[in-house]
């Protein structure tokens, strides 16, 4: 639903059992989700009059999940190798754009 939604390309993966979310020890926290960094982030969002990331119907979702942000590629023996770029302190802690094109382009 979320490749659709943005007509994204890119290859997605799915991990439904959070098994790579768990491997990463990526926490779970209702004070660092619904803190007043995330509330003020969706107030302001909401002001301007943007669009909110609702919830998909009928998906299972974790709302206490914290996020991260990591690349997946392939080593040259085909391994999955995944590289954490950054760990979420509250759900409004996004990195910079260019911070990651900047790993991106030193990665290759």
């Amino acid at each position: 639903m979320w490749l659709e939604e943005t007509n994204s390309t890119f290859p997605m993966l799915l991990d439904t059992p959070r098994q790579i979310y768990h491997t990463l020890g990526l926490p779970r926290s209702i004070a660092k989700v619904f803190n007043c960094n995330a509330l003020s982030l969706y107030g302001e969002a909401n002001a301007r009059g943007e669009k909110i990331p609702q919830q998909f119907e009928n998906i299972h979702d974790d709302p206490q999940q914290l996020g991260a942000d990591f690349i997946a590629s392939k080593s040259q023996t085909g391994e999955v190798v995944f590289s954490l770029i950054h760990r979420s302190v509250d759900s409004a802690d996004r990195p910079n754009v260019q911070d990651l094109l900047k790993f991106l382009q030193n990665s290759t």
